[in-house]
């Protein structure tokens, strides 16, 4: 039987030395290293957000887990030690990921839809890689746990329900370590999670991996209370809500000092959405539409790499008053938020957006298609249109005309109380204390 964490610490000559915590977010590259580019969604931001601050604990040995193709530029930010796993073909993979599938018989191969770029990216991967951890399509985690066995660290932190993480929880227990998992989206706790579907999900996770993740991780943090309530029913297991945070004193540093874009030549006032290029979820297909029914307004968009052959579908059929640029560097994003007068989200399910945080935290308005009704109305920070596109673009005019300051100063307040960056990561540390 396999020793606990416990019991090694209280065997070893430096009982009293720091608590060794190991975060695994592969994409967080650019979050980390702003001269990187590469999309940044939530979970890189939060991540990130928590090691380093983390990190300013006496008590706490931070390391972070990152895949680049690529060098890294330091060994060391802000105290947290990167782990880099060197992929050349990382982007190759994720692009093949979001196409095909692997079956156990013949033709092997699934087609959710076809690239013209897969004819030359299949034989590349084939070559040079094994084929299954390529597709991402094996169930069982434990094929890929010797890399985070090997990690020097006490307690292995994840983000989001996928095969990575339940890879990392797979290398925990017989190492001697604990596993945190952090819910990211609603989608993470789906029923159909089981221990033996067949569904996989539409990041190409199979659900019998992300069940194995749900069941095993020593301790589960979610977002919101509605998904506490998901993994208690779902998968019977408990949880702790910790809302998403937002560090204020340093976004307002960045409001006062950051540099719009050169991309970006548009006035003040401009209609903001900001996000990945994913079909399912975000739906950045539905912005063309919205600019559309507001022809007197000005929209900028900042779609993050996702789904190529989406961004380039929604880029030809947006109208003259929508702007679209593929990215922005995390540094310049408030300069971003203090241009615009609205922040729209048009997703289809979410955890809970950072984005969100930023635009409050900016004073800016929000209004959301479908998501997040609850938060909107308890802090103050906008209105949900409930799934109409129509509503929506008739709430955008109001808002663009009528929103006042005592507005924006009680959602920030209600956002200083709920998401303030030192409570949560408190809590965390508490937490990870105790295991």
């Amino acid at each position: 039987m396999a020793s606990t964490n416990e019991d090694n610490r209280s065997n070893d000559d430096s009982v009293d030395r720091p608590l060794r915590v190991c975060f695994v977010v592969l994409g967080a590259y650019p979050a980390i290293e702003p001269r990187v580019s590469g999309g940044i969604g939530g979970i890189e931001t939060r991540s990130w957000m928590f090691a380093k601050s983390l990190s300013e604990r006496a008590e706490f040995d931070v390391s972070f887990v990152i895949r680049t193709p690529q060098r890294v530029l330091e060994s060391e930010y802000s105290g947290v030690k990167l782990l880099p796993i060197y992929d050349r073909f990382s982007q190759i993979r994720t692009e093949v990921s979001r196409s095909v599938k692997r079956k156990a018989g013949f033709p092997w191969l699934s087609f959710s839809e076809f690239r013209w770029r897969l004819l030359w990216q299949l034989p590349l991967l084939a070559i040079y890689e094994p084929f299954r951890p390529v597709l991402h399509s094996k169930s069982d985690p434990s094929h890929s746990v010797k890399l985070f066995t090997e990690i020097e660290a006490d307690v292995l932190v994840g983000f989001g329900v996928n095969v990575v993480t339940a890879a990392v929880i797979a290398s925990a227990k017989p190492a001697g370590k604990k596993s945190v998992l952090f819910i990211a989206s609603d989608i993470d706790l789906d029923e159909r999670y089981t221990a033996d579907s067949e569904y996989v999900n539409i990041y190409q996770s199979p659900a019998k991996a992300c069940h194995y993740a749900i069941m095993n991780a020593d301790r589960i943090v979610v977002q919101t209370p509605l998904q506490l309530q998901m993994l208690e029913q779902n998968f019977g297991r408990s949880g702790v809500v910790i809302g998403n945070p937002i560090d204020l004193e340093e976004w307002d540093r960045g409001l006062k000092s950051a540099e719009l874009p050169a991309a970006i030549d548009e006035t003040d006032g401009y209609v903001l959405w900001v996000g990945r290029a994913e079909r399912n979820q975000k739906q950045p297909q539905l912005m063309p539409e919205l600019a559309r029914r507001c022809p007197d307004l000005n929209f900028l968009m900042i779609m993050n790499p996702g789904d190529d052959e989406l961004a380039e579908e929604v880029l030809q059929a947006a109208p003259e008053n929508l702007k679209i640029i593929n990215q922005v560097p995390f540094v310049d994003m408030p300069a971003v938020y203090r241009h615009a007068s609205v922040l729209v989200n048009t997703s289809d399910s979410e955890g809970f957006p950072n984005t969100f945080l930023q635009a409050v935290a900016s004073r800016v308005p929000i209004v959301s298609l479908k998501v997040c009704e609850q938060y909107l109305r308890e802090s103050q920070a906008g209105e949900c249109a409930g799934g109409s596109i129509d509503q929506m673009a008739d709430i955008v005019r109001d808002i663009s005309a009528s929103r006042t300051s005592e507005q924006s100063d009680a959602a920030r307040d209600y956002v200083r109380q709920h998401h303030g960056l030192q409570n949560a990561v408190t809590q965390i540390a508490e937490r990870l204390k105790k295991l």
